[in-house]
């Protein structure tokens, strides 16, 4: 017996696999940073609605005709989608122990335990953002929509079980409404108490799937032509401007906006088969794409993170026309190698439970080596002698160093009137506690008085007046938007950073902060408000980093020769910008770090010279990297 096509079945509707077409290319074109898809990650959420749809849908089609079994499902959705993703997290497994560097590998070995799991969308809310820099050296980001989707499984079944067995008619459609309301109205009320929550975790999408189920519900619905047509126009114009005029930048997302697509993709569901633009969706082309688009979604995303890992750079515009010939290439090998082979029954096909068995053979196969590496540090035996030895350094130890001395001025209260050194008040976050430890290691710190304010990282600003402080925290500031228990911290640590003594009686005052180039503003006018009220001389510190930590680039570049020019790939783009704005601030003396640590247009130092990392994670400097940027900055520059 041939593999049945699903274009075979009478049900089959080619407009929804060109919806697919749509959902991929957007997302594909958004991740290759492709210009023109700013809002490409939409189309995630299409293929949510699309899957509630098509679920739904089958459920209560073999539900009515009493051939409905639980088992029977959940072994189709095995069949459809883990084969081709247990050959992509292999493949990416093998192509990522021989690219990535130990930290990086670590980080992506658990992120195959997770995946592998079903709950990587749990890994990666538990790091940083989908949306942050660091998302493109994750290649297995991209699951996490894999897993929301296993895990809407699990429930939804026995939800719409229940509705049509207990419920009739309009009762059904009433009530899928209202799961979709409770839950959008609880997904956007987390948006602001947990954005990365609100992305990444089940019961905030669930809604999604749901807008696509409530069109099954619609089936009985009959409307002319030209309304369809109508809808169809309308659901079209709904998916395509969020994906054309949205950016992250700029919106809080998912939330309200991710609606906009989700009712596009319902209206086109619902309209497609009726209405005389399916063309649109419904040709040969589109369909295909659509055919093979969960394969391209597979393909698409490590394809592009290892092959820039191994760039450096930013990939040209001939880079990522080369990347979407190899992902359109590869992703025809899984389809018709992998996927397609496993998706249908035959009579050559394993049996279910023989099917079941090896998928989970294959699983614990692939888990074991992940789980050992995620445990073991990325397993850095993998590289030569000389790059393991600069993995010996302790992050816990490294951490304790970057706050052990602010942490102990910050408890003083006053400054001493018994002598008659310059009196210095150090305001900032982690990066104020990087230049006490580098004024600590060039001796300069017994010249001076020293007083620190911690003023956190969340908080983003040394000062904002109180009129603005609720639209900065609660609309603005996306690190208090996600976490607003931090607020009440963040506006008792700046009044006692511009405590008017201490203000008074300063003669230096140091401000370094991990800005963010979106606030420039407010941190212009945080700084403003200092000096206005200070008769001290204002130095602002300039963001210092690198995209990698020193450990992490030796690691990528695979020796110590060569490596500053190496490392030079890594300049921060945002830190460059941050750092131009900074400067142009009057009246203030801008101290520009990232110019110690990249002093030229070919290097940037992240080895001391004894070979001793300077920076132990991105941003944060080694004890090593304090006295190395100290004596260059305290001790040769009179001035300051």
């Amino acid at each position: 017996m041939t593999v049945t096509s699903v274009k075979n079945k009478t049900n089959y509707r080619a407009d929804i696999d060109g919806l697919r077409a749509i959902a991929v290319i957007s997302v594909i074109l958004y991740h290759f940073d492709v210009s023109g898809f700013n809002g490409g990650f939409v189309g995630v959420d299409i293929f949510f609605v699309i899957s509630g749809y098509l679920i739904t849908k089958g459920i209560v089609s073999a539900f009515t005709k009493d051939k409905f079994s639980f088992s029977d499902f959940y072994l189709r959705r095995t069949r459809r989608l883990i084969p081709a993703l247990l050959v992509v997290i292999f493949l990416t497994f093998i192509f990522s122990f021989y690219l990535l560097g130990p930290a990086d590998f670590a980080s992506f070995s658990g992120s195959v335990v997770y995946s592998l799991a079903g709950i990587s969308n749990f890994y990666f809310w538990m790091q940083s953002g989908y949306f942050d820099s660091f998302s493109n050296i994750k290649p297995l980001l991209h699951t996490w929509s894999l897993s929301v989707e296993l895990q809407f499984y699990l429930l939804w079944p026995i939800i719409v079980i229940g509705i049509v067995k207990y419920l009739k008619g309009v009762y059904r459609f009433i009530s899928v409404l209202i799961f979709i309301i409770c839950f959008s109205c609880v997904s956007f009320y987390y948006l602001n108490v947990d954005s990365s929550g609100a992305f990444y975790l089940p019961w905030f999408r669930m809604h999604e799937f749901v807008i696509g189920a409530i069109v099954v519900f619609c089936d009985g619905v009959r409307i002319r032509r030209h309304m369809s047509s109508f809808l169809y126009i309308l659901g079209l114009a709904l998916v395509l401007i969020p994906i054309f005029f949205y950016d992250i930048k700029n919106i809080s997302f998912p939330g309200y906006f991710a609606l906009i697509p989700c009712v596009g993709a319902a209206l086109l569901i619902f309209s497609g088969e009726g209405s005389i633009f399916r063309i649109f969706t419904a040709n040969k082309v589109a369909s295909h794409i659509g055919e093979i688009s969960y394969s391209l979604y597979l393909v698409h995303w490590p394809l592009y993170v290892l092959w820039s890992y191994v760039l450096v750079a930013k990939p040209s515009i001939m880079w990522i026309v080369l990347m979407c010939c190899a992902t359109i290439i590869a992703s025809y090998l899984l389809y018709y190698c992998v996927e397609r082979k496993f998706r249908f029954q035959t009579n050559k096909s394993l049996s279910g439970p023989a099917f079941t068995m090896v998928c989970m053979a294959f699983i614990v196969f692939l888990t074991l080596p992940a789980a050992t590496s995620w445990a073991n540090k990325g397993w850095e035996w993998r590289l030569p002698k000389e790059v393991q030895n600069i993995n010996n350094l302790s992050s816990e130890v490294a951490k304790d160093y970057t706050w052990q001395l602010q942490s102990a001025l910050v408890k003083r209260d006053s400054f001493d009137s018994s002598h008659s050194k310059q009196r210095v008040l150090v305001i900032g976050d982690s990066q104020s506690a990087d230049v006490i430890n580098m004024m600590n290691e060039s001796g300069a710190i017994n010249k001076f008085d020293v007083i620190a304010r911690t003023v956190d990282y969340q908080c983003a600003t040394p000062y904002v007046n109180e009129k603005e402080s609720g639209e900065f925290f609660n609309k603005i500031n996306k690190r208090t938007i996600a976490d607003p228990g931090r607020i009440p911290k963040c506006l008792k640590q700046i009044a006692a950073a511009t405590d008017p003594k201490l203000l008074a009686t300063a003669d230096r005052i140091y401000v370094a902060m991990f800005y963010e180039n979106n606030l420039d503003s407010y941190v212009q006018k945080g700084i403003e408000f200092i000096k206005d009220n200070s008769k001290a001389e204002i130095y602002v510190f300039g963001r210092k980093n690198l995209s990698k930590s020193s450990i992490d680039i030796v690691n990528a570049f695979g020796r110590l020769y060569g490596v500053d020019k190496y490392a030079h790939g890594f300049v921060d783009k945002d830190a460059l910008i941050i750092n131009a704005n900074l400067g142009n601030i009057k009246g203030v003396k801008f101290i520009d770090l990232l110019s110690f640590v990249c002093p030229d247009e070919f290097t940037c130092r992240v080895l001391t010279r004894d070979n001793k990392p300077i920076f132990y994670d991105y941003v944060h400097l080694t004890k090593y990297g304090a006295k190395s940027i100290g004596n260059a900055l305290f001790v040769n520059l009179k001035d300051i």
